[in-house]
């Protein structure tokens, strides 16, 4: 800046000094000519001759007139250029003073058109095709990993007509009617699946459980569904004498409907109590469960190498914590099936042993046995008559 500063004083006192010396030269100009208008005589120029060689007289061109606003206008810019500061920039000069020198500047011309869409980077378009290809990847997977295995045990069959259905849904109703309604074992075992098969466990359960027979109660949640071919009606009932809703299944055969008869007397609830009072760790036992993520680990199960869930069972409040093994195909099984019910819990069952440290009770899950509640006929029942049961022992 400093520089740029000296650089312009510089350059005034240059242009001072030229306009003083242009003013004198003026000012001589103009006293020859008063003196020559005053004398009345004049000069005239003319080239010198040879003859004119050898006379030491000269003869000089007169100047041209000077305009008196002209020496007025120099004077005062010579004045104003003494007096200014060297923030402010020379006066311009004017086009009469001095004519501006042409400058030609060069302009390329420019013709707009519409702009093309820029081409997509080749290293984008081979990531789209790449996700591409991970979405559809993703697709097969979940349906041969995911769907295709929970529908290996559903059947897709043509809808049924409105018809059909009422009659379906009526003959549950009246089986579950007669079937709550019973007052000997004879009549039970008319309306309950697999009876053959059933016959020991349901006489042996009933005498520790006398019939109570039930004359209302209230049915929801009613649907129909097949499974491995075979049509059934899915139900919530809810028992005057029972706090807990309580599922039920019934199988459509022909004219009539036969219930579940595990489900419809939840008893493993028996079972389940006599697995709790066992003392230490017991052999392992199947039961029909919900399962649900968790993220405690405790009592020797570490995050790394077991997976966590809350189970809980059929008409009991409490909950417990249940580990399985996160490597192998069970841990698999139960990513899979409790990961596709959520956010409800997978209703499944499983075979457990169950640990007991301090006040503590906790289980560990060694089989899937079912992703569903239900069972083929040829799985009932799904606890076998003990030999304990079987001699009446509680």
């Amino acid at each position: 800046m400093a520089a740029v500063l000296n650089d312009s004083c510089a350059a005034l006192q240059d242009e001072i000094a030229r306009l003083e010396e242009e003013l004198r030269s003026l000012d001589n100009a103009l006293a020859a000519q008063e003196e020559a208008s005053t004398d009345g005589s004049t000069c005239t120029a003319a080239p010198q001759t040879q003859a004119d060689a050898g006379s030491s007289e000269v003869k000089v061109d007169d100047p041209a007139p000077v305009p008196k606003a002209k020496i007025a206008k120099v004077l005062k810019e010579a004045h104003r250029a003494d007096n200014a500061s060297p923030w402010e920039s020379a006066p311009a000069k004017d086009e009469e003073d001095e004519p501006m020198e042409r400058v030609e500047i060069p302009f390329r011309k420019v013709a707009f058109r519409e702009a093309p869409e820029p081409e997509e980077p080749r290293d984008t378009r081979w990531l789209r095709w790449l996700g591409a290809a991970v979405l559809v990847g993703s697709g097969v997977g979940l349906w041969m990993l995911v769907i295709q295995p929970m529908m290996a045990g559903r059947e897709l069959v043509a809808p049924v007509t409105a018809d059909d259905l009422v009659e379906d849904l009526s003959k549950a109703r009246k089986a579950l009617s007669d079937f709550y309604g019973a007052k000997t074992l004879a009549e039970v075992l008319q309306f309950v699946r697999a009876p053959e098969s059933l016959g020991p466990v349901v006489t042996s359960y009933h005498l520790r459980h006398p019939l109570t027979p039930r004359e209302t109660f209230e049915i929801t949640d009613i649907k129909r569904e097949h499974y491995q071919g075979v049509p059934y009606v899915l139900a919530v009932v809810n028992l005057p004498d029972v706090h807990t809703p309580r599922q039920v299944a019934l199988e459509i055969d022909g004219p009539r409907a036969l219930v579940d008869w595990e489900l419809a007397t939840n008893a493993q609830k028996e079972e389940w109590e006599s697995l709790l009072s066992a003392n230490g760790e017991s052999e392992a036992s199947r039961f029909r469960v919900s399962l649900e993520r968790d993220d405690y680990f405790n009592h020797g199960y570490d995050q790394e190498d077991w997976l966590s869930y809350r189970l809980a069972v059929p008409g009991v409040d409490q909950r417990w914590f249940a580990y399985a093994a996160r490597e192998g195909e069970l841990g698999k099984r139960l990513r899979r099936i409790v990961a596709l019910k959520a956010p409800q819990a997978a209703q499944v069952i499983v075979s457990v042993v169950v640990e007991n440290q301090g006040n503590e009770t906790f289980f560990r899950i060694v089989d899937l046995v079912s992703e569903e509640w239900l069972l083929p006929t040829r799985d009932l029942p799904l606890h076998p008559l003990s030999p304990q049961r079987l001699l009446g022992a509680n």
